[in-house]
């Protein structure tokens, strides 16, 4: 891990995530017992070859970049079967990254680092709140099948085993 990267992974209190990258929530909203919270935020982190593998949650996903080297999130369309969609978020707006962007619920995705040796901070928002019970990973033998367009970035997005 390079000083700076380990720094704040240190100072956020980030350890390691289930999807891949680094964690910590942040925030959660208050709600009775038997209600599920109206949002969840945690502060999400990649370095080298970290990836977030494909995946999808009940609920809509927000991200915020906050520091580091851009993020590509890429997303399998559900409405067109093969239909990849990628978005740089970054700080550098004059290129076209966006400091933030929104996966609707339901959608499969992942996202990885646009340059090797590097690391990003980001946030992530989810509303309503993140629960186990609402994330499921992509599984590569019917992502597979469900996607043949995409097939490389689908290795390279999920596991084996998955």
């Amino acid at each position: 891990m390079s000083v700076e990267f380990e720094q704040i992974r240190r100072e956020l209190d980030l350890v390691p995530h289930f999807e891949g990258g680094y964690f910590c929530e942040v925030y959660r909203t208050a709600c009775s017992s038997n209600e599920r919270a109206a949002g969840s935020h945690i502060y999400y982190a990649l370095q080298n070859d970290d990836r977030s593998k494909f995946h999808r949650t009940d609920a809509d996903d927000m991200w915020h970049f906050y520091l580091g080297s851009p993020v590509v999130i890429i997303e399998l369309d559900a409405n067109e079967k093969g239909n990849v969609k990628k978005t740089v978020l970054g700080s550098d707006i004059s290129i076209g990254q966006k400091p933030f962007y929104v996966i609707k619920k339901g959608t499969w995705f992942g996202a990885h680092l646009l340059r090797e040796k590097t690391w990003a901070l980001c946030g992530v928002t989810v509303a309503p709140a993140f629960v186990p019970e609402g994330f499921m990973f992509g599984k590569r033998e019917e992502l597979l099948k469900e996607y043949p367009e995409a097939r490389e970035l689908i290795l390279n997005m999920t596991s084996a085993d998955e």
